[in-house]
């Protein structure tokens, strides 16, 4: 099927091209003519050597060679709003020499003016075909040659790939690998695309950001170039056993040829430099080098306890992973193998010249601190915290509770926080009391089986249950049980007894070998009595008012031992009568006939402590 719009060389552009090609000079294309075909629209003459009706021309913004067809060239031009009023249907490349290379059928395309009402930005775009693509250039204006979207963006992806910071990896290597095909790296099964550290080959040279595919991998587009692997370049590890959630740096120096230069990787922050795991990996001399990322003096100084470095001016602040114990640092009372975060920092004084020096060492919730200046010895490690036994001195009375357990420094509450029991808790396993209230302290002091009078018919909510001889679980109420047993009654005989009943009744305490009330055992009963007594009163001698007057007593409160009745004369026979009831004399003792014998007492509910 034939084209219906294609761009050809004229022959003026033929022309032109074997004279640059004959005098080794290359084919300068610098403009390109917009036409509107003289009102309707043709097939391009090879014989033009004009447009037949130019209406703009302008110049060429970019030149590129196709992508996939190595023999064509796109030309590119972009028109503003404020250019148009005509229809395309004509487009011309010319020369610098104003020869017309090229001519092409164009589409017809409105392009009006903005002050028509109606405006657009347009884009021209044509494609020829020249066998002379090495000698085509194009010289441009670059103060009116626009980008195009393709070129931008390439451009700024190019930039980007320049700049130390990458785009984080899946994955990186723990050790040297075969750079091909789909594979686990650090636990993690690749698939197709992801980003790879490698940073462990044999050869250093093969270390990079590479791509993971089926076949054999290739360098990421942001690192394969040595424009794009600058030193100090860092990149984050996603995923991983040993390295995920980490940070890596480049610390080759320049100048770095790509695939000859070994390139050296370290860790620079994240999760390898808090696990031992990672530390282990190096060996001691590894770790020192690593680790702390200093001149020999300072690093030795650091991990075998020599004298501060005498040249350690303008050094800063450094870091590292290290072994605290007796493979590292010598810190007394740690075990081989205590790897912590060494820091180590400088400060110079201006005035006197000195330099002093401070190592720090934290491990496992313990900070130990060492420092010294430059020329004498470092002062001996020191452990500055520790958060299972935190000194008095450097925390909060709640701190001071959480290490040590003391009650002589705390209110209650800092106490029962720090120890994780509320202050009743406190008083139940201590056996304390000195600093809670007295309501806490009632509740927690007082064991199990403890007796109390309440002053409401209600019960408090819990603790405690009513003393009224109730059959209750031994199980629900094992603690209960083991206190009193049966032996205020065996319940059903297995699985309940009974609690004491309590109600109406004055307690009495247990002889416990007194001879008062002696033999008798706890939790027994007694009914109420009054002890053997009499109440004899001596008779007068004869009958008449004389013995009334004798003992003040009128005649009526007298009776007759032998008739039983009142005797207005008493005689021997005669006793007083100090039992009646409502008498209405002097010695009226009506209290006295109740069915029961008490003193005054008040009504309280008993209760008994079962937790």
């Amino acid at each position: 099927m034939a084209q219906d719009y294609y761009t050809i060389l004229t022959n003026a552009g033929l022309a032109y091209e074997a004279q640059q090609k004959a005098q080794n000079r290359p084919i300068t294309l610098v403009a390109m003519a917009i036409g509107d075909g003289n009102g309707a629209a043709y097939s391009p003459d090879p014989a033009a050597t004009t447009l037949r009706r130019e209406v703009h021309r302008q110049p060429i913004n970019s030149l590129l060679q196709d992508a996939n067809n190595p023999t064509w060239l796109v030309a590119e031009a972009w028109l503003a709003d404020d250019v148009g009023g005509w229809t395309i249907r004509e487009v011309g490349i010319y020369t610098d020499t104003g020869v017309l290379y090229a001519i092409a059928k164009y589409p017809e395309s409105i392009k009006p003016l903005l002050a028509s009402g109606s405006g657009k930005q347009f884009y021209v775009r044509t494609i020829f075909q020249t066998s002379n693509v090495a000698s085509v250039v194009l010289q441009v204006d670059n103060s009116v040659v626009m980008a195009t979207r393709a070129f931008v963006v390439d451009y700024v992806r190019d930039e980007l790939a320049k700049l130390d910071s990458k785009q984080s990896v899946r994955v990186a290597t723990t050790a040297n690998i075969a750079l091909t095909g789909l594979q686990t790296i650090d636990g993690v099964p690749l698939a197709a695309g992801d980003r790879v550290l490698v940073k462990d080959q044999a050869a250093g040279k093969d270390n990079g950001i590479y791509v993971a595919v089926g076949g054999v991998w290739a360098r990421a587009t942001d690192a394969d170039t040595a424009a794009k692997l600058t030193p100090e370049l860092s990149v984050g590890v996603e995923q991983g056993t040993v390295n995920g959630d980490s940070l890596w740096m480049l610390t080759t120096d320049a100048p770095i040829t790509l695939g000859v230069t070994a390139l050296v990787f370290e860790v620079a922050g994240g999760r390898p430099l808090a696990t031992k795991a990672w530390a282990q990996a190096y060996t001691s001399s590894a770790l020192a080098a690593l680790g702390l990322g200093l001149g020999n003096d300072i690093r030795q100084a650091a991990l075998n306890g020599s004298n501060p470095p005498k040249d350690y001016y303008g050094k800063g602040e450094r870091w590292g992973f290290v072994d605290g114990g007796p493979n590292g640092l010598l810190i007394p009372n740690l075990a081989a193998n205590s790897y912590g975060c060494l820091r180590v920092s400088s400060q110079y004084s201006d005035e006197s010249g000195v330099i002093s020096v401070t190592r720090e060492f934290t491990t496992m919730g313990r900070v130990f601190l060492s420092s010294g200046v430059s020329g004498t010895q470092w002062t001996p490690w020191r452990e500055l915290a520790n958060v299972a036994h935190v000194s008095d001195a450097l925390s909060s009375a709640k701190q001071y509770a959480d290490s040590v357990g003391s009650t002589t420094a705390q209110s209650a509450n800092a106490y029962a926080d720090g120890v994780g029991t509320s202050a009743k808790q406190y008083a139940d396993g201590a056996a304390g009391g000195v600093l809670q209230s007295a309501k806490t302290y009632t509740d927690a002091a007082l064991p199990v089986g403890s007796i109390i009078l309440w002053p409401s018919s209600s019960p408090p909510a819990s603790n405690y249950l009513r003393m009224n001889g109730a059959a209750i679980s031994r199980t629900t109420y094992a603690k209960l049980f083991a206190v009193i047993g049966t032996a205020y009654g065996a319940g059903d005989g297995v699985s309940t007894f009974n609690l004491p009943d309590a109600r109406g009744e004055f307690p009495r305490f247990w002889s416990d070998g007194s001879p008062v009330d002696s033999g008798r055992g706890i939790g027994s009963k007694q009914l109420d009595a009054l002890q053997t007594h009499n109440h004899g009163l001596p008779t007068g001698s004869g009958n008449g008012p004389s013995a009334a007057s004798r003992w003040g007593l009128p005649d009526n409160m007298w009776i007759d031992n032998g008739a039983g009745g009142s005797n207005a004369n008493p005689d021997t026979n005669a006793y007083a009568n100090t039992w009646e009831s409502n008498a209405g004399g002097p010695n009226e003792v009506g209290r006295f006939n109740s069915t029961e014998t008490r003193p005054r007492n008040i009504a309280l509910m008993g209760l008994i402590k079962f937790q």
